[in-house]
């Protein structure tokens, strides 16, 4: 780890693969809530509540990835055009 890149890629991949259980858990338990509801307004509503922020979550997470490799190509793009040096080079 020679560089701030190669440490932000490395903690990003360690949050990712931590992250992918958790979320996969947390949809299962949101199953089992909207399962014992049992058509409970309060209980389908805690169980929409959990479903929503899992799914934030989710989205969070993984739009990590794209984001990163969105900022990765537009320096790769800048670094051509204009001779500045990739800090993402090694990235890839």
């Amino acid at each position: 780890m020679n560089d701030l890149g190669t440490f932000l890629k490395l903690l990003l991949n360690f949050v990712t693969e931590l992250a992918i259980p958790i979320i996969v858990l947390m949809l299962i338990y949101t199953g089992f809530k909207f399962v014992a509801a049992q058509g409970n307004s309060d209980k389908l509503a805690e169980a929409r509540r959990i479903l929503l922020w899992t799914l934030i979550g989710a989205g969070i997470i993984l739009g990590a990835n794209a984001i990163l490799l969105a900022i990765q190509g537009t320096v790769t793009q800048i670094r051509g055009a204009t001779g500045l040096v990739d800090i993402f080079s090694h990235l890839t």
